[in-house]
């Protein structure tokens, strides 16, 4: 028997008893109306009942479904309620025909492809929603984002087999087909419009293509430029179409070092600098040209200078080439020096390849007095793919980065 403990707010937990269902197992109408959080028994709950087997029953293909009798009762032990159910399920309506009305550059059979709606399949608003939509996504990505798509009947009829079909007619309009002309920067304070434009892979006159417009945030923000880049917004002005991209530059260029003076320790020692220096900037006027900088003495005879740059978009092209050069002088004894340059090309928006070369050369003093050191170069060269599928380079929640 249900006994709550004396001042608890415990409620009864709820039973079903379903009659009716000839295509919908009862156990299975269970499990829904459980996971609509129907477990316990509570005063006014009918309408949640109904709804929910309502949205069952339509998923379902049975809009005609309809609930005769809903009651509730204790159970005979009393250690529950009982939700009782006599419903209607009615026939089931399978999807029929599928007409379209309306010019448009698309073919109707690409359309309807699209949709991805099977013939006799159950037939629910909620398919035909999301063929809908699938519809207007195909509009997107050839050129017409102004498109829009109107349920003009669903004409349903019964047959023979118990079952009914909606034979169901759209009416479309393409609203036109668009180019983008031109790329809008609003926000860019330090680094020019074409370097943003270019990141975008659009060329001008280009037809308008959802699934390319939505990469272009991405594209912008793998930059580093940016704290931040919003969604990209389409307009048209005149007889021209258009790209608005707003931004919040960062911060590019960093300077940290630090200077000491070691002081002569005898009479014939002499003092020296001591310290490490860094410059770098990421976005050199501008332009997304970069510049390191790196200068290091830890004691009298060790001292480092390394130095990079790199060239984006090499004549306008989608090439990056950089430099490097480093060199340690060791002591009295030798200084090592070495030299590289890589050369990439950016085969789309998530992958590139890349060649390097680099040379390293130990060059000896000439008054050397470590045993078997002998002026030595070092060539190395190598391949590298990289593949970046992240959907934020910062704090990605999915994607695939590899590099080979």
């Amino acid at each position: 028997m249900f006994m709550p403990l004396a001042g608890a707010q415990t409620l009864p937990p709820l039973a079903f008893a379903v009659k009716g269902n000839a295509h919908v197992p009862e156990k299975e109408l269970v499990v829904f109306l459980r996971s609509k959080g129907l477990v316990v028994y509570r005063q006014g709950m009918d309408d949640a009942v109904r709804n929910a087997l309502g949205d069952l029953y339509t998923a379902k293909g049975f809009a005609f479904s309809h609930i005769d009798t809903l009651s509730f009762h204790p159970s005979l032990d009393s250690s529950s309620w009982v939700c009782a159910v006599t419903l209607r399920e009615g026939p089931l309506v399978k999807l029929g025909e599928l007409s379209i009305v309306g010019e448009t550059g698309i073919p109707r059979a690409d359309l309807v492809r699209a949709m991805a709606l099977t013939r006799d399949e159950p037939f629910s608003a909620g398919i035909l929603q999301e063929g809908i939509l699938r519809m207007l996504a195909l509009f997107e990505r050839r050129g017409y984002p102004f498109a829009s798509v109107t349920v003009r009947d669903i004409a349903v009829t019964s047959d023979t087999e118990g079952s009914a079909r909606a034979d169901i007619t759209l009416e479309i309009r393409d609203g036109g087909l668009r180019t983008i002309d031109e790329i809008t920067v609003e926000g860019n304070t330090s680094t020019r419009t074409h370097v943003i434009a270019r990141e975008t892979r659009i060329a001008p006159g280009e037809i308008f293509d959802a699934e390319k417009v939505n990469e272009i945030r991405r594209s912008v923000e793998r930059l580093g430029f940016f704290r931040s880049v919003s969604e990209p917004t389409f307009y048209v002005r005149g007889d021209r179409g258009g790209i608005l991209l707003k931004v919040i530059e960062a911060n590019t260029n960093t300077f940290d070092g630090i200077l000491g003076y070691q002081p002569p320790i005898g009479l014939a020692d002499k003092g020296y600098l001591t310290g490490a220096v860094r410059l770098s900037l990421r976005n050199l006027f501008g332009t997304g040209r970069k510049f390191d900088a790196r200068w290091e003495r830890a004691s009298r005879t060790v001292t480092e200078l390394e130095l990079h740059y790199t060239e984006p978009w090499l004549f306008g092209y989608p090439f990056t080439v950089g430099g490097g050069f480093f060199q340690r002088q060791q002591d009295s004894a030798y200084v090592r020096r070495a030299v590289d340059g890589t050369a990439s090309y950016l085969a789309g928006r998530d992958w590139s390849v890349s060649a390097t070369v680099r040379s390293v050369a130990v060059i000896p003093a000439a008054n050397t007095t470590i045993a078997g050191l002998a002026s030595s170069t070092t060539l190395s060269a190598g391949l590298a793919l990289l593949i970046d599928g992240r959907d934020d380079m910062y704090n990605p929640s999915s994607g695939i980065w590899v590099r080979n």
